[in-house]
């Protein structure tokens, strides 16, 4: 086979030599590959939203592809409704059009819009155009499909969503208009000066390729529009029937006329209502139909709109020199709901999922051998008082248990308040975590933290121990920063959960939960469209009461209550209240929106001062919604939080939430909404005291669930402020990139608040997953609760078909020079360091400096811990980067480790002797199974002294076992044994 050189060998090209997030270093792809397609049977075709076509076998049909992303068709991104970049509805009337005529029927007879289109902001959609066969009226059915690259369901596939259906007929060119004067000599201009930007404000954004209308008239009772591309617009219209800015502006007449007619009113046909022209109502295409299009390459067109008996639109379109370019019958506007465009955005990106509990599906081959139980009985283990004495027991020689179980209850009847119950869990699992994780003796051993009815398994039963969810948060946080050392399980009352604890452990889960004698574990999973009746709470009727007002995302519920929901009286609570500042300036706002605002400064946490806000309602003004936003940070990995710093991050969250809900508990309300985190679900590391709060707020929301009061809790993945307020979110944003978790922008957040409200569950979790950088390094690598999103690209696959990164490790190292080794090892180290601190390439990490002055702080110091314990199969410690603060120092310390491992020493056995001395005294003087074990231990002696002879041997005769005849090993064995 001969050998090409494809890069001069004076230019070297290094490789990347590690994954790294968000930094490219293949070619994008192009309309290169159209080249191929002839090869795999398909014919290339001529359009900018298409690339193929395939005739469909059997029914006549013809099957088109496309491609669409921002990249590709970058003149996409003008077009947006409320945040959301939308495919114009002209746009899906010309697919169904151009496509028709390549089967003889560019007729539109008719082209419902079932959903809008939304593009998403990175990645692309599939499109799929499929044009029928003809029944016996020569008509052809026409669907237009997409499905997007990050929509996975739990199965694997990929669901392709329908946006437009309809009927296609027989080929017709437009009928020919009479030339006449443009415009009439009766046409009444329409002022176009400041559209744009009060279309703007109503959540209408449309850029440069958009802005295509020129001049607007009304004449009698029609509306006449003039749109023209721009010269130097980015876009070419040269292979569509028409250009869909071009027929997408000709609507925005009718907008105008509407603002002209009343400029209060919602100029792109939102509340209003206001005639745009005598019976033309604003709003977005919905129906088209009678669409006949001549392919024209016009970038500038003269269009008539008329209002018909039927309530639609007709439209007469011609270019200057009034040659017929396309008319339309019919098109039905209408107005688009913020949940519609929330419905489309969601049902492309799914960022609204639940936790629900699965029957896990794998296992791995190490299972508990050896159990210990702390404090209360459990069948089948040995019991100690506390973590003190057994760890003191294990130093003196006694065996380390495989896994040691604790149990956790919140509820007590000397702490009656589920409050003060949650801050009492929240400090003994604290204590037990920090100590459990600091005890060398028990690196190897896991701890089990038994719950009893704390989690929701079921949708039909009901939490059984509120203030006990806190120890799930917490110790959810205490195992991102711990993998592989503790282990939840929550127990009903059904069976004995000691008899699956084994199996439990032998899944390799690090949360279980056990129910009617199954196993079940936590799986997040998608929520899909709420059900079409579902209108989400009335909340007009009353007052709705929000804390945390002042903060960011406060503000952005009130404006969200009072634009979304109709929401006309606001209780806006803060510690500082009106003295916040921005807090005059979003009073104001609001009341240009017509909602009356009240702004008190209250402590939540003080359940007399709530209690009073709540009392001081008008009576004519009753509360009717809560949104509890409040809350405070305190973030420090665990070895460095305290009980004060837990404390002060749960009063906020868990005694103010505990106040709302019990002042609030004999009022009728429509919502009662709490603002949690998905740290509680995920276990953000660092954010043990916030986790443990989070989850108190998701069992409180699903006790109120059971006891059929209203109650939502909002698991909130990260947000990122982009409201130009000055205000800061709460994100690590490289960190959360890195994770596969897509910090929520403002109004994406605040569209899935909108859409939460119309569920029934307790519990949601928005939430923006990038599944395939999360599923990039495999299964093993993907979050135990996210495996039922994830599915593994087959890089992915291949790379977990691949042996373990530990033993290949060891493998390169013993097949390494040594001196050579410290280098691969140094690529190690500087990788992951790169790696944490978002660096481009490892020649950024000087192998002489610090880690601390690299950039390193604690929470990076332990994701970096964690990487090169699954990199090494070591078991590091937290302080690593404090203990060997550079590369150099760092590598010495992992050969010595790596190396040590190689061979065993005499003391080793001795200590394992010992353990075994603790285990034989605790075996009953009448166990029938003692004789065997004695001839087990003498053989075991017989073959210590047996090897000692041989090196004896060997040393002073020059020989060895290995080179000793049969006849010698077996003389050796007789002398051992005595039978010569």
């Amino acid at each position: 086979m001969e050998h090409r050189r494809l890069l001069p060998e004076s230019e070297p090209v290094d490789l990347p030599t590690y994954a790294f997030d968000r930094h490219r270093y293949w070619l994008e792809r192009t309309g290169a590959h159209r080249s191929v397609l002839p090869a795999v049977g398909l014919d290339v075709v001529d359009h900018p939203l298409l690339s193929a076509v395939a005739d469909l076998p059997g029914d006549e049909g013809l099957l088109f592809t496309g491609r669409i992303t921002l990249t590709t068709h970058p003149w996409l991104a003008d077009h947006a409704v409320l945040g959301t970049v939308l495919l114009p509805g002209t746009a899906l009337v010309e697919l169904a059009s151009w496509t028709g005529r390549q089967a003889g029927a560019a007729t539109v007879a008719e082209l419902n819009l079932e959903a809008p289109l939304a593009i998403p902001t990175e990645g692309g959609i599939d499109l799929r155009v499929r044009v029928g066969p003809p029944d016996e009226t020569g008509h052809r059915p026409v669907a237009i499909h997409t499905r997007r690259d990050d929509d996975t369901a739990a199965d694997g596939s990929r669901p392709w969503q329908r946006h437009a259906s309809g009927q296609l007929a027989d080929t017709a060119d437009p009928d020919p208009a009479p030339a006449a004067v443009w415009p009439p000599a009766d046409a009444e201009p329409i002022a176009l000066d400041g559209l744009y930007a009060r279309l703007a404000t109503q959540g209408y954004h449309y850029g440069p390729t958009f802005r295509a209308l020129r001049a607007a008239w009304r004449s009698g009772p029609d509306i006449l529009a003039e749109v023209a591309l721009d010269a130097d617009a980015s876009t070419d219209t040269t292979a569509f029937s028409v250009h869909p800015a071009l027929m997408d502006a000709a609507l925005h007449a009718i907008g105008a006329s509407a603002t002209a007619d009343d400029p209060a009113g919602d100029p792109a046909g939102g509340a209003s209502g206001t005639d745009g022209g005598p019976g033309i109502r604003p709003g977005l295409p919905f129906t088209w139909s009678g669409v006949t299009i001549r392919p024209t390459r016009a970038r500038e067109l003269r269009i008539r709109l008329r209002a018909t008996d039927a309530g639609s639109v007709a439209l007469t379109v011609t270019d200057t020199g009034a040659t017929p370019v396309a008319s339309v019958d019919g098109l039905v506007l209408r107005p688009i709901s913020g949940e519609q465009l929330s419905a489309a955005r969601r049902s492309a990106s799914r960022s609204l999922h639940r936790l629900d509990w699965l029957a896990p599906t794998t296992g791995r081959a190490d299972t508990a051998s050896r159990l210990v139980v702390l404090g209360a009985d459990w069948s089948g283990a040995d019991r100690h008082p506390d973590l003190s004495t057994l760890v003191a027991d294990v130093r003196a020689g006694a065996a380390a248990p495989d896994a040691v179980v604790v149990t956790c209850a919140g509820a007590a009847a000397d702490e009656p308040h589920p409050a003060a119950q949650a801050h009492r869990v929240a400090h003994r699992m604290l204590a037990l975590a920090q100590q459990w994780l600091a005890e060398e003796a028990l690196t190897a051993a896991r701890l089990v933290v038994v719950t009893r009815g704390a989690v929701r398994v079921d949708p039909d039963e009901r939490i059984a121990d509120v203030p006990a969810a806190t120890a799930w948060g917490l110790l959810r946080s205490a195992q991102s920063e711990n993998p592989d050392r503790i282990v939840l399980l929550d127990v009903d009352d059904d069976a004995p959960a000691a008899a699956l604890l084994p199996a439990a452990l032998a899944t390799g889960e690090p949360q279980l939960a056990v129910r009617a004698g199954q196993l079940r574990v936590p799986r997040l999973t998608r929520l899909g469209p709420p059900p079409a009746e579902a209108s989400g709470p009335d909340l007009a009727a009353g007052t709705v009461l929000v804390t945390g007002a002042t903060g960011l995302l406060g503000r952005l519920v009130a404006r969200r209550l009072v634009t979304r929901h109709d929401v006309r009286h606001l209780l806006l609570v803060s510690r500082s209240g009106a003295d916040a500042p921005g807090v005059a300036a979003l009073v104001d706002e609001l009341a240009g929106l017509g909602a009356t605002v009240r702004v008190a400064a209250c402590d939540v946490t003080d359940r007399d001062a709530l209690a009073l806000l709540v009392d001081q309602l008008p009576a004519d003004l009753p509360l009717t919604g809560v949104v509890h936003a409040a809350g405070v940070l305190d973030d420090g990995v665990l070895p460095a939080l305290t009980p004060e710093r837990f404390d002060t991050v749960l009063r906020p969250k868990v005694d103010a939430a505990w106040h709302l809900h019990e002042l609030t508990e004999k009022l009728d309300l429509a919502a009662f909404v709490l603002f949690s985190s998905a740290a509680g679900l995920f276990g953000g590391p660092g954010q043990a005291n916030h986790a443990a709060a989070n989850c108190f707020l998701d069992a409180l929301a699903q006790h109120r669930h059971d006891r059929g009061l209203p109650a939502l809790s909002l698991a909130w993945g990260p947000w990122v402020n982009d409201t130009g307020d000055g205000q800061t979110g709460h994100v690590d944003e490289a960190r959360m990139n890195r994770g596969g978790f897509v910090p929520l922008g403002a109004e994406e957040g605040m569209d899935l608040f909108s859409e939460a409200l119309r569920f029934a569950e307790p519990v949601v979790v928005p939430v923006d997953l990038d599944l395939a950088l999360i599923g990039r390094h495999g299964p093993a690598a993907v979050p135990p609760v996210l495996r039922s999103l994830v599915r593994p690209s087959a890089t992915g696959a291949a790379r977990a078909a691949e042996r373990n990164p530990a033993e290949a490790l060891r493998e390169t190292l013993a097949a390494t020079a040594e001196a050579d080794r410290d280098q691969v090892l140094s690529d190690l180290v500087r990788t992951h360091a790169a790696a944490v601190l978002g660096y481009a390439s490892i020649r950024s990490i000087d192998a002489e400096r610090g880690f601390v002055e690299l950039g390193f702080d604690s929470l990076t110091a332990v994701e970096f811990r964690n990487r090169l314990n699954a990199a090494t199969g070591l078991r590091l410690p937290s302080t690593l980067i404090y203990d060997r603060p550079t590369t150099a120092a760092l590598v010495e310390y992992l050969r010595g480790a790596l190396l040590a491992e190689r061979s065993t020493s005499a003391l080793t056995v001795l200590g394992e002797l010992n353990k075994l001395e603790h285990a034989m005294r605790a075996v009953s003087t009448g166990d029938t199974d003692r004789a065997a074990v004695g001839v087990r231990l003498r053989e075991l002696l017989s073959l210590w002294t047996y090897t000692e002879a041989g090196a004896d041997s060997a040393a002073d005769e020059g020989t060895s076992l290995e080179s000793a005849s049969a006849e010698e090993i077996f003389s050796l064995l007789d002398e051992e044994f005595g039978s010569a």
